[in-house]
């Protein structure tokens, strides 16, 4: 990658995009809504590449009680864990 347009991803006046991670999020979501203790509204909404990593983001509704916070975070964890070996 050039040095100038590295420089504007660093900075955040570009941002990667990676087509594949895009339809990650759609399978990790299709995934996420197979699974028994699902809980709705919780989703994967998108991702951000740095340094060649990749993160992946959840989001859940405010309504959410402390409780379920905990179990959407250790859900989308244990999600994106799964889903990220299956790509090995």
């Amino acid at each position: 990658m050039h040095d100038n347009v590295k420089r504007l991803i660093e900075t955040g006046w570009v941002k990667e995009i990676h087509p594949q991670s895009d339809k990650d999020v759609e399978d990790m979501n299709t995934l996420l809504k197979e699974q028994e203790d699902y809980l709705e509204g919780l989703f994967f909404n998108g991702y951000d590449i740095k340094e060649g990593v990749v993160q992946f983001y959840y989001d859940h509704p405010d309504s959410f009680t402390e409780k379920e916070e905990i179990l959407a975070k250790q859900l989308a964890i244990r999600v994106r864990k799964e889903f990220m070996d299956s790509k090995k």
